[in-house]
């Protein structure tokens, strides 16, 4: 009787989660570029070569995906669907009992001690405050220390999706600290600004612009098979696409896709900075690469996806601004780039999936919904 219960649970659970996950991502974009009644055909070739990729799972397609990839002219039966990422995939390739700690910015300066990231002003745990070396500080003293600063950015330490929470504070006498601090609950971080790159800075210097590097850990390998660059829009701070940012497809060597888009679903051509994103190349990608595979292998080996944010400080050396484990996302990046998120993998990770699939439990859907 409890396995029947618990099976009832697991399949009320992850159909809720994959309507969650193609509500957020799906229905609105799919408006905005197929508005009703205007409707894209896919061909019964598509349509098998679909149901071939997708089929090994034994859930339902919804085709929807790929006619919206098709609108947009990048039609390819391996493009991931959200609702089956959210619902099944991506719960199996990072269990969320473990995600969920391993991604709480809190623990940052603990567990990727040895990856360079934003230097902590203070860090305030269920309450405690501990300034950047973790040694516990009385209120007064985190006061003074973050007062100290002319300027920090301030993060929730989960539930940052978007941006959200995500605020750059300029300090001066009026700041009213006691107000900032309670919004976040007694949970959240303050860093010093990171000085970027000059190569990514030239693009558009009132954000950090940064790197989604997405690196996979199936069968003990570790690959990266999909990357985006990520900037503001003039005077934003924020670089993310829902945010207000714009994402662009990069390859390997450093040369964008020729396009970006943005939240609206914008198609965009230049950069801020004027330049055609066609003539744009930051080969530098290579180093924030290889950073992301050995980090995978040292820090998160029981994580079967990483989606890095990295950026490039002043002197082109890796910076570890954010880890995304529990939803990273899907469709920014299969627009941005016109492929497949899994990339060369997509078989090989379908296939993981489906054989490891029947370990999920019930209570890996708890919590996170939106």
């Amino acid at each position: 009787m409890r396995k029947q219960i618990e099976n009832i649970l697991l399949h009320a659970l992850t159909n809720r989660y994959a309507k969650v996950g193609t509500k957020t991502e799906l229905e609105e974009r799919y408006k905005q570029i197929l508005p009703p009644p205007i409707k894209v055909k896919l061909t019964e070739n598509e349509v098998y070569s679909i149901n071939k990729v997708w089929g090994k799972l034994g859930k339902k397609i919804d085709f929807r995906y790929w006619q919206f990839y098709k609108k947009l002219g990048m039609f390819n039966a391996s493009m991931v669907p959200e609702n089956l990422y959210v619902g099944y995939i991506i719960r199996t390739l990072n269990p969320l009992k473990l995600s969920k700690c391993l991604q709480n910015k809190n623990h940052y300066p603990l567990l990727f001690r040895e990856l360079k990231q934003p230097e902590v002003v203070v860090n305030c745990i269920r309450g405690v405050w501990y300034n950047a070396g973790m040694e516990v500080l009385d209120s007064k003293d985190a006061t003074r220390i973050f007062a100290d600063v002319d300027e920090c950015i301030i993060k929730p330490v989960s539930e940052s999706c978007s941006g959200h929470g995500i605020k750059r504070v300029k300090i001066d006498g009026r700041t009213d600290y006691q107000t900032l601090f309670d919004s976040y609950g007694g949970n959240f971080i303050c860093q010093k600004i990171v000085k970027q790159y000059s190569k990514t800075d030239d693009i558009n210097a009132s954000s950090l612009n940064t790197f989604r590097i997405n690196t996979f850990n199936v069968n003990g390998l570790i690959t990266v098979e999909d990357m985006i660059f990520r900037h503001g829009q003039q005077g934003s701070v924020v670089d993310n696409g829902h945010g207000g940012g714009v994402c662009c497809g990069i390859n390997a060597d450093g040369t964008l896709s020729g396009w970006g888009y943005d939240a609206k679903m914008k198609r965009h051509t230049v950069a801020p900075n004027g330049v055609p994103y066609m003539d744009i190349k930051l080969p530098e990608v290579k180093i924030l690469m290889d950073f992301a595979v050995n980090a995978h292998r040292l820090y998160l080996p029981a994580m079967g996806q990483v989606a890095w944010d990295l950026a490039l400080d002043e002197n082109c050396e890796p910076i570890l601004i954010e880890v995304n484990l529990g939803w990273p996302g899907v469709i920014f990046d299969q627009m941005a780039n016109g492929k497949p998120l899994f990339g060369s993998r997509t078989e090989e990770i379908i296939e993981y999936v489906a054989d490891n699939m029947k370990y999920l439990q019930w209570k890996d859907f708890l919590g996170n919904w939106n």
